[in-house]
This record gives structure tokens, C-alpha cells and sequence, in this order.
């Protein structure tokens, strides 16, 4: 290996013949001051001396105890917690005093309404409103949910070294195709720390309200809808409920997820107005399904 002078930056890629060896290593550390670090090792000789070789070491330090875990499926938008801690046998996973914890999304892909937090899992009261135990907060939407234990400094609970799946419910929106997913957690004393976030599963393919599918929901669609509106049958494009009827129904469908796309496909008509259906219209064709259904 050709010298290199000090304080100079240089890459070795993955497959280069003079790497003899590499670790990545993230362990706790244990004690009053907890921390985390990862040390980095490579082993490299030049090509002409196998036998001579050079080590290298970098330690970094981060603040904090072992990684507390977000887990997120983008296929049905569940979220789980997880205390995985470190996964050397010298340096076992330490159990986390939480408090409460906060999730953003900038684009808003948070589901709020379906969120359930840590609540009912073991180890997790439920809160009463009275600081009895673990509580969503009110006025979380879908840019930011909280969850803590409201019962007074310095009330928390543990969640146990090791510990995996922790339920959160359905807090993702599968739809948003978006993973700018962040999450800060505080612990007993108050102390706030940063979250990993990590995504699994596929997301979905197409998104409710497309009706020509061309994976974006816009004023097409509409007229896909308006003009099947009324009609009965099995596999309807405009069918958006399921249920063999283009109705007022799947109108509805489509103005919720208007705007949105499936990812890769990127929709311009997401501030654009909604068109509304003439009274007329869903009147006459709600008469037309009476008469139908009358024979």
C-alpha cells in the first residue's frame, strides 16, 4: 500500500484484496454515565506483502443508553416498540425507564385515530385521566402523537432488556408513502433521547380512490366516477367501497385520499379543489337504484 500522508482521507471499498478483515460493533455501556459506542476495526497489508499488515481503530461515543427501538410495517401500519439493546454476549441488554415519548412526521403520515400507544401492553397501566398510568395525549394528529405516563415526576415504567413487539397499534398511515418517521423518548428523570426508527413489510401498490389506475387520485378519477355513477356489478373500477354499487359512497372514498399517490408517482392536484356532485345527480341516481331493486 502506497504511504499515505497523516491527516488524509482515503476509501477502501468492500472487496479490495488488502482488507483483511472488519467489524462494526455497537455496545453499551453500563453505570451512572451510560453510553453507547461503536468501534470500527480494518485490517489491511499491501498486495506485495501479504504478511505485513496494518490495523486501524475509531471509537465513537454517543450519549445515551442501548438503542430504544420504533418499528413500523408499512403494510398494515402497525408500530412496535423494541428494546434490543446489544446482541454481544459480554454486554447484555440494559432495561429502559421510560416516561413517555413523542412521534413526528413532517408529511403528516401519522394515523392518529387508530394509534392505541403502550397502554395495555405488560408492565403499562392504563391511564384514567387521573395520572393513573400510560395516555395519549390529546391534540396529537398526524404530524405528532404523544404517549406518556401521566402520574408526576419521576412516574415511568420499564421496558425489560430484550424486550420486543411492544404494541402500538395501527399508528402509520399506509397510504402516506412516506418514511420521514421520527421518534424522541424521555426517561425517568427526564432526560430526552433520540429513537431509531426502522421500516418493514412492503407498502401497498395502489391507493383507494384511483379508479383508472394510474396510481394517483385525482380529477380523473372523478369522472371515472361520474360517469359509472349508478351502475351494479362485480369488479366496477369506480367501486371504491366493495360493495357492487358506484354510489355516493365511493365519492367518498375518492375525496378522502384525493391528492395522495402511490410511491414513485407524484400527483399535482393535491391543492386543488374538490369537486362536489350536484345534488341532482346523486338524488336521480339514488332514485334509479330504488327502482331497480323495487323489480
Amino acid at each position: 500500500m502506497s504511504l499515505v500522508p497523516a491527516d488524509t482521507t482515503f476509501e477502501l471499498s468492500d472487496s479490495d484484496s488488502r482488507i483483511r478483515g472488519n467489524f462494526l460493533l455497537p455496545l453499551p455501556l453500563h453505570g451512572e454515565y451510560s453510553g453507547r459506542y461503536a468501534a470500527v476495526r480494518f485490517t489491511a497489508s499491501p498486495g506485495s506483502e501479504p504478511t505485513n499488515e496494518i490495523g486501524g481503530h475509531e471509537f465513537r461515543f454517543l450519549e445515551g443508553p442501548s438503542d430504544l427501538v420504533l418499528e413500523i410495517d408499512r403494510a398494515d401500519g402497525s408500530m412496535t416498540m423494541h428494546n434490543n439493546g446489544a446482541t454481544n454476549d459480554s454486554n447484555s441488554p440494559e432495561s429502559l425507564q421510560i416516561r413517555g415519548y413523542s412521534i413526528s412526521s413532517p408529511s403528516e403520515a401519522l394515523d392518529d385515530a387508530n394509534f392505541s400507544g403502550l397502554a395495555g401492553n405488560s408492565g403499562f397501566p392504563t391511564g384514567t385521566g387521573s395520572g393513573s398510568g400510560w395516555e395519549v395525549a390529546g391534540g396529537s394528529n398526524g404530524e405528532q402523537i404523544i404517549d406518556a405516563y401521566y402520574g408526576g415526576f419521576p412516574t415511568s415504567s420499564t421496558i425489560s432488556a430484550g424486550a420486543t413487539g411492544l404494541d402500538l397499534g395501527e399508528g402509520y398511515d399506509i397510504y402516506s408513502f412516506s418514511e420521514d418517521v421520527s421518534f424522541i423518548w424521555t426517561d425517568a428523570m427526564g432526560r430526552k433521547f433520540d429513537g431509531r426508527v426502522v421500516y418493514v413489510g412492503d407498502a401497498p401498490t395502489d391507493v383507494p380512490g384511483d379508479y383508472n389506475g394510474d396510481g394517483a387520485v385525482d380529477l380523473a378519477d372523478y369522472t371515472v366516477w361520474r360517469n359509472t355513477l349508478g351502475a351494479a356489478g362485480a369488479g366496477l373500477s369506480a367501486d371504491g367501497n366493495g360493495d357492487n354499487v358506484v354510489d355516493a359512497d365511493d365519492y367518498g372514498v375518492w375525496k378522502q385520499y384525493f391528492g395522495r399517490s402511490t410511491a414513485g408517482t407524484v400527483s399535482s392536484v393535491s391543492s386543488a379543489a374538490v369537486p362536489e356532485p350536484s345534488t341532482f345527480v346523486l338524488a336521480a341516481t339514488c332514485i334509479g337504484l330504488l327502482a331497480a331493486r323495487r323489480r
